[in-house]
């Protein structure tokens, strides 16, 4: 059964932790804009952000909604207990990864709320033109294990 069905393109759609709230884009505006809707019976519909913004994200409280407007990272206050109540927007910092993917959701918040997780290109190495053109367009992602092991191995030497 479709939760919400307007004559307007809405898309990715995200659940409050509590599962009583969807977040959401919607560009009935005119352009595409964050919302949120009660959920199961789709209510009490607010706009969350202001300057156009996609990809939104619940902080694991549900305290917060995070989403992109160009390639800035926003944060807006969000109460959800009896009723909806929507703070300002805040910037948080700027990252053409952001800009990348619109409809993509290609980032994360850490449960505290104070670190993301974001797409960014590794530096390519000696290889040639070519290959480093090449490596650029490919997304990587890295993971480093034992890092203060290696950063120590390194100091020694």
């Amino acid at each position: 059964m479709p939760f919400l069905q307007t004559p307007f393109s809405e898309h990715t759609a995200q659940f409050s932790p509590d599962e009583k709230w969807v977040a959401y884009v919607s560009n009935e505006s005119g352009r595409c804009e964050v919302y949120i809707r009660s959920f199961p019976d789709g209510g009490g519909k607010q706009r969350v952000s202001v300057n156009g913004g996609t990809r939104p994200r619940w902080s694991r409280e549900g305290g917060e909604v995070f989403y992109i407007e160009d390639s800035t990272l926003m944060a807006v206050p969000v109460a959800t207990r009896l009723t909806l109540t929507i703070g300002q927007p805040q910037r948080l910092f700027v990252s053409e990864a952001l800009a990348r993917g619109p409809g993509i959701l290609n980032y994360d918040v850490a449960p505290d709320g104070q670190k993301f997780v974001l797409p960014e290109m590794a530096p390519a190495g000696d290889a040639n033109a070519e290959q480093e053109s090449a490596d650029r367009q490919r997304p990587t992602i890295r993971v480093v294990r034992n890092w203060y092991e290696e950063f120590r191995d390194h100091e020694q030497k």
